[in-house]
């Protein structure tokens, strides 16, 4: 494990003691991160009666062996020595080598060493958090939510260290409440809408549009699934398609019933009959649902110009019931078709293409 992940463990379990901290029952006056007083000191707290709380961790894919917990000891004891009004700690992350004593080593309290497994780290700090919160009347948010709060919240404090800066208790509680409502609000969208996947294609282009006005809507075929433990809902899907300069916007206006016969029947598009008007989609857990939905352009008597041959991007974009904002599901290449199967039928499906990354080797390897 490289020194980068190394630093993140320690940045993890940082965020976990002042997690901590904001619930003891004896409340701290300041809290300082990579604190100034010395290079020993990771977080330092001091309390309203004068008492400091200093903690050193440390991280390491190899074992900590004897010698260097017993010479990290050492110098925390001088800190000791020196301001007797300090309660050190020794917090190491990683395995630790046969003689190394857990506990109270002198006035110094060498606590029980934590795996550097970011699952077990990420859980720790997450816990705390799930305190934090209901403590505080947040509604609750699902585990990889508060995962991705907890990221934020990291790389935030990895910040906040560079500058060593000391903050008081109300001030540190109001910095922390403005990232957690920043992020809390991003992870809970992020964490529904990442239940749902989605698969497209093909993309089916009516009879009547080809090569007369352009193109002004088109079928596709959605295929959802849904991974997460409690019904999805789709509530639109919208396309838009973009050509060099050009875009355009699409919004579903039907669902087709039967496919096959839509495929068959070129008087489908002007009669109306094998439609249903679009409307929500619901998706149990664990389960997928496949929809053909016709779109539209946003304004049905403008066309997109687009002739046969021209390679074009669409864009695939949902908004799920419980996302703040819509995602950007997927971006399809297509080919608008060089001619039909049969200029009788309805429809004709596009050409997608795919582009193969450039070291192909390498993702076979």
């Amino acid at each position: 494990m490289s020194g980068a992940a190394g630093a993140r463990g320690y940045l993890l379990q940082a965020l976990t003691c002042v997690l901590e901290s904001l619930d003891w029952n004896n409340e701290w006056k300041n809290v300082t991160i990579e604190s100034s007083l010395s290079e020993k000191i990771d977080i330092i707290w001091e309390f309203q009666n004068g008492d400091k709380r200093a903690i050193q961790v440390k991280s390491s894919q190899n074992p900590f062996s004897k010698g260097d917990v017993d010479r990290w000891v050492a110098e925390l004891q001088a800190l000791v020595v020196n301001d007797p009004t300090i309660q050190a700690e020794l917090q190491l992350i990683g395995n630790i080598a046969t003689g190394v004593h857990v506990g109270k080593n002198g006035d110094v309290l060498v606590a029980q060493p934590l795996p550097l497994s970011f699952p077990i780290l990420i859980g720790s700090a997450a816990h705390q958090l799930d305190k934090y919160l209901a403590n505080r009347t947040f509604a609750p948010c699902p585990a990889f939510a508060r995962e991705l709060i907890i990221e934020g919240l990291t790389t935030r404090l990895s910040e906040m260290s560079t500058r060593r800066a000391t903050y008081q208790l109300a001030d540190f509680r109001t910095q922390l409440q403005t990232w957690l409502l920043h992020f809390y609000v991003r992870a809970t969208d992020n964490a529904y809408s990442m239940q749902c996947e989605g698969l497209f294609g093909p993309v089916i282009f009516p009879a009547k549009d080809y090569d007369e006005i352009g193109l002004r809507q088109l079928g596709l075929v959605c295929n959802f699934y849904n991974g997460g433990q409690r019904t999805a809902i789709i509530e639109w899907v919208a396309l838009q398609i973009e050509m060099k300069k050009k875009k355009a916007t699409l919004e579903p206006v039907h669902l087709i019933v039967d496919l096959d016969e839509f495929m068959e029947d070129d008087e489908i598009l002007r009669r109306g009959d094998r439609f249903n008007p679009f409307r929500p989609i619901n998706i149990a857990s664990y389960q997928s649902a496949t929809a053909t939905i016709v779109f539209r352009l946003t304004n049905e008597y403008d066309a997109f110009a687009v002739k046969p041959g021209d390679e074009f991007q669409i864009k695939v974009v949902a908004k799920l019931a419980d996302a703040v904002t819509p995602r950007l599901f997927r971006k399809l290449k297509v080919v608008y078709p060089e001619r039909l199967r049969d200029q009788a039928k309805a429809v004709s499906m596009a050409v997608q293409t795919f582009e193969l990354p450039a070291d192909l080797g390498a993702a076979c390897a």
